[in-house]
């Protein structure tokens, strides 16, 4: 039997919804402020800020640094 690589479009996975990303917003939440031009140093310094933020449990506990 053949399988199609093309998604159904009537299938519930391509219904989903997203707000569009504030990048402003989210680089406020993380404090970053380097460079914004498309690298590999770019993201690599993003994910370094992104990363290092402590982030709370539901039950209140602080994980991470």
């Amino acid at each position: 039997m053949p399988t199609s690589t093309v998604a159904d479009p009537s299938h519930e996975s391509t219904r989903w919804e997203a707000s569009p990303l504030d990048l402003e917003a989210y680089l406020a939440r993380i404090e970053y402020r380097g460079p914004l031009t498309p690298s590999l140093e770019t993201l690599r310094a993003l994910r370094r800020r992104a990363e290092s933020l402590a982030v709370a449990s539901p039950d209140g506990q602080r994980l991470g640094s």
